[in-house]
């Protein structure tokens, strides 16, 4: 390993091709963090040049470069691994191409009667565009670096200056630098060409960058690994990708094939995930993309028959390098992981219909319950979108539900879904799973794991003032339920349940219009919010509907709402606290069906 402080000119003259390899991140520099603060350094230094161009500048240093040269045929360019610091180098060819792009641009539309040449500025940009290509070269040898494949065609067209306009990070990058030189170098409009040498001096010459050189014996994954560890942190996933690649050619093959063989694994089992952009874009409930919840789902799919406690989502990497992979070889994991990853984009894809899996989709989206999706993942793996895959779901959201129902927590999920996944992991005979499900979630009758039974439920339904205490949410997500529940089969498409809102049938301000029908004024208040007082409604309908007197309420549901949960109201002469108890009862009978206790399941089991 050398090191050796260079100049940008050191680093981009003569022909020469930097290679982004596989196991790297994308472009992710940013304007605050990066761009800005660079740019501050350059033109400071470029202002220094412009006002005493005699006087020797203090080299800035801009940071470190990993490099490792690779065997090329005779006459092609030198050819260098980026092992860490592509941001970097990546950034300052940009930042080379904004420049010029600038200082041409305003050579072309100069207009000022001065001695300035504009020849002399197009002269200027092209010695300093000169630096961001290998001219005897074509195709991609052409281009000093080659970046990460999904990065490299808006890349090569920022280069080539073929397109600005799309919507990239480093487009992005391109039009601050190429504003901010622009503005630098008209701010003293009649000295344009000087400003240019100042501003090519500055970055070509009096920035210095650290170049580590590896050795051809020093393994530049595990230096990657290491070097990133101590930086800005790769996500667990990014780390298994450098092992994967690291791993998909044996040490043995000939140098003049490794690149070869690597790619062709790359491409075959893991450009997926960096190309395609719903990999790496998260929910909306989550900060995690979904790259990496889908490694970390698959880990714990993969080792739930080894250990006794989940994986610690930041230390995935950890327990996949000692515990998975001193198992398995990289083909069965690689294999592996992509049959996972077609399930989790299926099963986070799930349209929310009318179907089983569709409702579910819905109920579990809004809930946020997302410790349930390796199970789900596994059991769709074993069954496939089957029959017994959807008596495997029923039986889950009738679980999940009925604890809802009756308010209680989830602190217990991630301890007893992971229980459920082991033991379904080391099920030997598939068809006793469902009946396996129902036994481990009935085993445990602590507040923290108990299947309500119909009697609780139906008690919490009628007796529990829930507006207030129970998230908004999960009250919208009962009454849906139900609605679906008394919608015909010939209704057609499911309602867009995002413009709907909760309301009370008898309101909380109940005084003005309503006092007739209360007969317990104490007790009322406690009634108006429990579930056969409230229903949804179109958010257009709700304010309409407000505290209005029955009669009214009535004939604005009757007239503008078309939700088959209304449409008893609509045949009530009056509303009252008996009837709101009468409602509640019927309301937990329905529920009660929609999600019903272990013993309807064992039952149906057989």
């Amino acid at each position: 390993m050398q090191s050796t402080p260079r100049t940008i000119l050191d680093l981009f003259n003569g022909d020469v091709n930097y290679v982004v390899p596989h196991f790297q991140r994308f472009y992710v520099w940013e304007r605050e963090s990066q761009w800005l603060p660079l740019w501050e350094d350059i033109s400071a230094l470029a202002e220094l040049n412009f006002e005493n161009q005699t006087a020797q500048t203090t080299p800035h240093f801009m940071g470190a470069v990993v490099l490792k040269q690779q065997s090329t045929v005779t006459g092609d360019p030198v050819k260098r691994i980026i092992v860490d610091g592509q941001q970097r180098l990546t950034t300052i060819q940009i930042v080379i191409t904004a420049v010029a792009s600038s200082l041409k641009d305003i050579a072309i539309n100069y207009t000022e009667s001065n001695s300035d040449s504009v020849d002399k500025m197009l002269r200027i940009a092209k010695r300093i565009k000169d630096y961001t290509h290998n001219h005897s070269f074509q195709d991609d040898k052409k281009y000093k670096i080659h970046p990460f494949d999904k990065d490299f065609n808006v890349f090569r067209n920022i280069i080539d200056n073929d397109d600005t306009e799309t919507s990239h990070l480093t487009i992005d990058c391109y039009n601050f630098f190429y504003s901010k030189s622009e503005d630098w170098l008209l701010n003293r409009n009649y000295k344009v060409s000087a400003r240019a040498q100042a501003l090519q001096k500055a970055i070509f010459e009096d920035i210095i960058i650290c170049s580590i050189d590896l050795d051809k014996e020093e393994d530049e994954y595990v230096i990657f690994e290491t070097l990133n560890a101590r930086s800005e942190p790769l996500t667990e996933w990014e780390k298994a990708k450098n092992y994967f690649v690291s791993q998909s050619y044996n040490k043995n093959t000939p140098i003049g094939e490794a690149d070869t063989v690597q790619t062709e694994f790359y491409r075959n089992h893991l450009e997926v995930f960096d190309k395609t952009d719903w990999w790496n874009t998260s929910e909306s409930k989550t900060s995690i993309n979904r790259i990496d919840q889908l490694f970390s789902y698959w880990l714990e799919i993969c080792l739930s028959n080894k250990l006794d406690i989940k994986v610690p989502d930041r230390r995935s990497y950890h327990y996949f390098r000692n515990h998975l992979m001193s198992e398995r070889d990289v083909e069965w994991a690689v294999n592996s992981l992509n049959r996972y990853a077609e399930i989790f984009q299926k099963f986070e894809m799930q349209d929310e219909d009318y179907s089983i899996q569709g409702r579910f989709a819905y109920r579990r989206r809004t809930l946020g319950v997302r410790v349930i999706t390796p199970l789900m993942l596994r059991l769709c793996d074993i069954f496939g979108f089957s029959n017994q895959y959807d008596l495997c779901t029923r039986i889950i959201e009738s679980y999940l539900f009925r604890r809802v129902v009756v308010g209680h927590d989830t602190r217990a999920y991630n301890k007893l879904f992971y229980l459920l996944l082991r033991e379904i992991n080391s099920c030997q005979d598939e068809s006793i799973i469902p009946l396996k499900i129902v036994q481990i979630l009935t085993q445990n009758n602590s507040l923290s794991y108990y299947w309500p039974n119909d009697s609780v439920t139906k008690s919490a339904v009628v007796d529990y003032p829930m507006y207030g205490y129970y998230a908004q949410y999960k009250l919208r997500i009962i009454l849906q339920a139900i609605n679906e529940y008394m919608t015909s089969p010939h209704a057609g498409a499911m309602p867009d349940y995002s413009f709907l809102e909760i309301e009370h049938i008898m309101p909380q301000k109940w005084k003005n219009h309503w006092s007739d029908c209360v007969v317990d004024e104490q007790q009322i208040e406690e009634t108006i919010h429990k579930l056969g007082n409230l229903t949804i409604v179109n958010k257009k309908l709700n304010p309409r509907l407000s505290n209005k007197a029955w009669e009214i309420k009535k004939a604005e549901i009757s007239s503008r709402d078309n939700l088959f949960i209304n449409k008893e109201l609509t045949t009530m002469e009056m509303w009252n606290e008996d009837l709101i108890h009468e409602r509640g009862e019927k309301m937990a009978k329905i529920i009660c069906k929609i999600w019903p206790h272990a013993d309807a399941f064992e039952e149906e089991i057989g």
